[in-house]
């Protein structure tokens, strides 16, 4: 449904399966960020990838649809900024969703107001994080990038689960950030094939999601030793 409708404006998409916050969001955007064209998906699968690469903003509601853990549709696959309604925001979560593109994070007790600030800021290309989450995500990505090694080393850990080559080789891909096109690509096989390597990979490290088996290692946080 078009909750404002505006040909010349930039577009937002409200991803949530609660009508009455998706509405009371869409009435204080509307009256806070003028022009802006905003429409409402009860979920992410009725979105074309089409009309997800032409959204500008997008806010997505995990405290009614739970978690991103589809691989094929991650934030970072799409130019537009993203920003996630978390019922939880603990410092996992969160950099959860820094490694899935989303370029901010609020918790779904925040008064819509709180969107409207937070919205106008990633219009802006800035990201809307607590601040100690983008020092420890710059600290992260600063130590991964002096290190070479750590490829070698993950294909190392892969090597403790009970993965088939192929599952270590895809793992070792989903480690590096390469999303199910970029691995399909890259292997020169389907996504569909992927997509079934990459949940046996998830569900033989004990995690939900690549952003999850991201954090935890990037945390140092791996399901078992390696």
């Amino acid at each position: 449904m078009d909750i404002r409708r505006d040909s010349d404006s930039r577009t937002l998409l409200i991803i949530s399966a609660n009508q009455e916050r998706a509405r009371a969001l869409g009435q204080v955007l509307g009256y806070s960020l003028p022009g802006l064209h905003i429409r409402h998906f009860s979920r992410l699968q009725f979105c074309s990838a089409d009309e997800l690469s032409r959204a500008d903003l997008l806010v997505y509601d995990s405290d009614s649809l739970g978690l991103i853990t589809d691989a094929d549709v991650l934030p970072r696959e799409f130019p537009g900024s993203w920003l996630i309604i978390l019922r939880h925001t603990t410092e996992l979560a969160l950099l959860e969703c820094v490694t899935q593109g989303f370029a901010g994070a609020l918790d779904s007790h925040q008064p819509p107001d709180t969107y409207a600030t937070a919205l106008r800021s990633l219009l802006l290309g800035e990201l809307w994080y607590p601040r100690h989450i983008i020092a420890l995500s710059i600290k992260q990505f600063q130590q991964a990038w002096g290190k070479p090694h750590k490829q070698l080393d993950w294909q190392h850990c892969l090597l403790q689960f009970d993965l088939t080559c192929r599952e270590r080789e895809i793992g070792a891909l989903l480690a590096q950030g390469y999303s199910n096109k970029d691995i399909a690509e890259h292997l020169y096989i389907s996504q569909n094939t992927v997509k079934t390597h990459v949940s046996k990979v998830l569900q033989k490290m004990g995690v939900n999601s690549r952003g999850e088996l991201t954090a935890k290692l990037s945390a140092g946080q791996l399901p078992t030793a390696c």
